[in-house]
């Protein structure tokens, strides 16, 4: 990765000085017809990608973070990838640990912590028959209709939050009322993406569900941590008790780096979260 440094490298390219020589191209819409390329990342050969990550990886580099947040990034969203090099990744991963356990920083720690739970092959649930995911997500749709969510609810919702797997367009359409355009980033089809959208209801909670949601910000994965922050916002139910027992367990965690640093990659890619700052929002909110 390092062959290509400076833009310098580019100057070769002086035939096309400006982007104004691009101009008889004035409208994206004027690539309506493209629809065979739906995702730029379809060009990337992500096998040779993550060949040259591996060896970047064992050498001593100021670009080691870098490093590993491409690899986080493409093992993230792409499963079959993900698959095939889940074995020989951890071996990379385990073997680079060792190598820097002494000398390794924050951000190191954190994005290895946070690639090791992705590569748990309990988590994976890839293979799922299509009928269970689409079901899943009609579930999570109905809670906005439900009166009040309990405890299995709630875990529920919570747990769906990390589900990448897709729904049929046609469940997709029906659920939502939408079309399955795809964005640049990625298809808005999973269940994830579904149920992150319900935390902006203003949920009512049964006592098992309101400690399940207090519970759930201990929890490792910083997705699920933000979720029950926000979910803590939206629901004017708790008890003065049930906040200052939540306000203590999100102090705590804002006093440790480790934990209010982690890595957040939320279903919602229309924002960029920060963990600690939702976790201060929901501060404020629990203070009223």
């Amino acid at each position: 990765l390092l062959d290509l440094r400076y833009l310098l490298d580019l100057l070769d390219l002086r035939d096309l000085r400006y982007l104004r020589d691009l101009l008889d191209l004035r409208d994206l819409r004027d690539l309506r017809y493209l629809l065979d390329l739906l995702d730029l990342r379809d060009l990337l050969d992500y096998n040779k990608i993550l060949n040259e990550l591996y060896a970047s990886l064992k050498q001593t580099s100021a670009y080691i973070p870098t490093i590993l947040l491409c690899i986080y990034s493409i093992i993230t969203n792409n499963g079959t990838i993900l698959a095939q090099h889940r074995e020989e990744l951890m071996h990379n991963l385990q073997e680079f640990a060792r190598s820097t356990q002494h000398n390794s920083t924050l951000e190191q720690r954190l994005l290895i912590k946070s690639i090791y739970k992705i590569l748990n092959p309990t988590i994976a649930s890839v293979q799922a028959p299509m009928i269970e995911v689409n079901e899943k997500a009609k579930r999570i749709f109905a809670f906005q209709q439900q009166e009040t969510l309990k405890k299995d609810d709630v875990e529920a919702l919570l747990e769906a939050y990390t589900d990448t797997r897709q729904t049929t367009k046609e469940i997709w359409q029906q659920l939502t009322g939408e079309g399955m355009t795809q964005s640049w980033n990625s298809p808005p089809d999973r269940v994830g993406q579904l149920a992150w959208r319900q935390l902006s209801q203003q949920w009512n909670m049964d006592d098992g569900a309101r400690d399940v949601v207090i519970q759930k910000l201990d929890d490792d994965n910083a997705v699920i941590c933000t979720a029950a922050a926000l979910m803590l916002q939206q629901s004017k139910q708790f008890t003065e008790d049930e906040r200052k027992v939540a306000a203590q367990k999100i102090m705590r965690i804002l006093r440790d780096e480790d934990l209010s640093r982690r890595p957040l990659d939320p279903p919602d890619n229309s924002k960029v979260w920060r963990l600690d700052d939702v976790l201060f929002e929901t501060l404020g909110v629990l203070g009223e």
